[in-house]
């Protein structure tokens, strides 16, 4: 199940540029925080810049674009990561508290 911060549009800073990060299906060690879900890598990299631009907590973390087939179909997680578990609770904790949904997972 995907958790997809619903979209919203308000008068935000300027977004903070993000890591650019290429998708990929290789192990990555560590925890990551899972924002959500798209079906293209284009579509994961703009919805985390988006979600950048929207959260202060993201700012200048980096992105964790995980290539994944769920039920035969492609997908991309929109992550942040690698971090260590406690830093990647806190992180989710604090945007969950700002209004954004995510979940904590091991890479």
């Amino acid at each position: 199940v995907a958790a997809v911060a619903p979209e919203a549009t308000s008068a935000l800073p300027a977004p903070t540029p993000a890591v650019t990060a290429t998708a990929s299906a290789a192990p990555v060690s560590g925890y990551s925080v899972q924002l959500g879900v798209r079906t293209s890598e284009a579509e994961a990299q703009a919805a985390f810049k988006q979600m950048q631009g929207k959260f202060s907590q993201l700012s200048g973390k980096p992105a964790l674009i995980r290539q994944a087939e769920v039920s035969g179909k492609t997908i991309y997680r929109v992550r942040v990561g690698p971090l260590a578990k406690a830093e990647a609770t806190s992180l989710c904790t604090e945007l969950q508290g700002a209004g954004g949904q995510c979940f904590v997972a091991k890479n």
